[in-house]
């Protein structure tokens, strides 16, 4: 049987360090018949569009100067050939087996949106760093539904749906709210067992998390302005540590950070009309 076929867009801001690391880890640079690559290059001032084109000649890569990764998403939709678009962040690893195995589930009629599991690399971090995820990954938000993995799919269906992007932050977060939850679905192995699975690389130091959880924060109240409502939320997490799933040190951690960056927040909104907002230490 054919592999269905799809586009995979990785939208880019100065990403000169990672790009080609993460068109080699889906093979882009193979040659495959079922497969469109497109790099959205947005408003770089480094070699970003270099690099894609060396690592991967096949792929479509373009550039333009107007920044804002949502009018980079929505260019690339256009370019798009296949009814199955996946959107990859551009520091982020995924394999071609790992876009396979999603793209037949986004080839039936049930599932609108789809994400794989996620690995957080955790190399090089601090103790604050590493409580959080250690907490954070456990949390039901990465377990159901898409988002937190740098990458997601979408089908025919929920392209249809989503339309073109509006000015957002979090991009990810907008098809969790705006899409069914019962269509979305966290696809964790392929048929046979093989892992579908994403390499993600966090903040390496606290300061850098702390404006990373104020972005998010941010793109929250986006959210609400652009989606109506986000899903309530529930306080999952102390309920985690009294079954024995997160350390209470973890937690504590894990709080604070919440904390501090829900104030940051306040100092510090987003610009979601020119600056891309990135972490600069997991770039290395």
């Amino acid at each position: 049987m054919a592999e269905p076929g799809y586009t995979v867009i990785l939208p880019a801001h100065d990403e000169e360090a990672t790009i080609g690391r993460a068109l080699a880890a889906m093979g882009a640079g193979d040659d495959a018949a079922h497969r469109q690559v497109i790099v959205a290059c947005n408003a770089c001032a480094d070699r970003t569009a270099q690099v894609a084109r060396q690592a991967a000649p096949g792929a479509e890569v373009f550039e333009m100067a107007e920044g804002g990764k949502w009018r980079a998403l929505n260019a690339a939709m256009e370019r798009a050939r296949h009814d199955i678009v996946f959107i990859v962040d551009a520091d982020v690893e995924v394999s071609a087996a790992a876009l396979d195995a999603m793209a037949a589930v986004l080839a039936g009629e049930d599932v609108w949106a789809v994400s794989p599991a996620v690995e957080f690399d955790m190399a090089g971090t601090d103790a604050w760093v590493r409580a959080y995820y250690r907490v954070f990954a456990r949390h039901p938000y990465m377990h159901n539904g898409v988002g937190g993995c740098g990458v997601y799919g979408l089908s025919a269906e929920g392209c249809r749906r989503i339309g073109r992007f509006p000015p957002v932050t979090s991009d990810d977060g907008y098809v969790r709210v705006l899409l069914d939850r019962s269509r979305q679905l966290r696809l964790r192995q392929a048929d046979d067992g093989t892992p579908v699975v994403s390499k993600v690389r966090p903040p390496r130091r606290l300061g850098e998390l702390l404006k990373a959880e104020a972005r998010w924060r941010n793109g929250d109240r986006e959210l609400r302005g652009e989606a109506g409502a986000l899903p309530s939320r529930k306080r999952v997490v102390p309920g985690m540590v009294r079954r024995g799933m997160v350390h209470p040190l973890d937690f504590a951690a894990y709080a604070a950070i919440k904390i501090m960056g829900r104030v940051l927040a306040r100092l510090r909104p987003n610009n979601t009309d020119a600056a891309w907002h990135k972490d600069e230490t997991s770039r290395g």
